[in-house]
């Protein structure tokens, strides 16, 4: 039994590897400029391995991003009890979306190969599903804490919650390029409060 436990205990960790191997490569040089071959040699080892954890390249890339996706879900989901002040947790909400981007390096590269380093062209479709599903996760967040702020006299009663979370998911994911794209142009730590409370105060009764 200790020997199928190890066994399972190793291919995990080079089906990790490979994961993480494939991610520094495809940030490095572009995903269509990235090979298996590339991948196998970064991690180690031969194209075995690969093909028995992956069905190919778009495979690799589309595993990462749910696997990013999943971990980003799950970050940006604070307690929300009606103890709690609604726009305190709308507050918590976008900068817990944007703090993960910066303290966690391995998302962040997912998200900046997602956005500006890949001309992926098969299995599209689901990537971009997978985009569209956690962007509609975080605005029905939003839009739970706007109604709820308005019910508790936080928030001006006639603004449209709909409305509101399109504009919170615009700016958060302009900040999150601008930094991506241009890292230097600002200190996020100095930034990042500020520009959170400019959009929050705008909500205030």
């Amino acid at each position: 039994m200790l020997g199928i436990r190890r066994t399972k205990e190793d291919a995990l960790e080079t089906r990790k590897k490979i994961l993480e191997s494939a991610l520094d490569v495809f940030y490095e040089k572009g995903y269509s400029k990235t090979t298996l071959d590339d991948i196998a040699e970064r991690a180690g080892v031969s194209r075995g391995p690969i093909y028995w954890n992956f069905k190919n390249k778009d495979d690799i890339y589309l595993i990462s991003l749910k696997e990013c996706y999943q971990e980003l879900y799950r970050l940006i989901s604070p307690e929300e009890g009606d103890a709690r002040s609604p726009l305190r947790s709308l507050t918590d909400l976008m900068n817990n979306r944007i703090m993960i981007l910066r303290d966690n390096q391995r998302m962040r590269k997912l998200i900046e190969i997602a956005r500006h380093k890949t001309e992926i062209k098969s299995n599209q479709q689901e990537i971009l599903e997978l985009q569209i599903e956690i962007d509609i996760t975080f605005k029905n967040k939003v839009i739970r804490l706007i109604e709820l702020g308005k019910e508790k006299g936080e928030v001006k009663n006639n603004l449209d919650a709909g409305v509101v979370s399109i504009a919170i998911l615009s700016y958060l994911n302009g900040i999150e390029d601008t930094w991506l794209i241009n890292p230097d142009l600002y200190n996020l730590d100095e930034y990042l409060k500020p520009l959170i409370e400019l959009m929050v105060n705008a909500l205030k009764n």
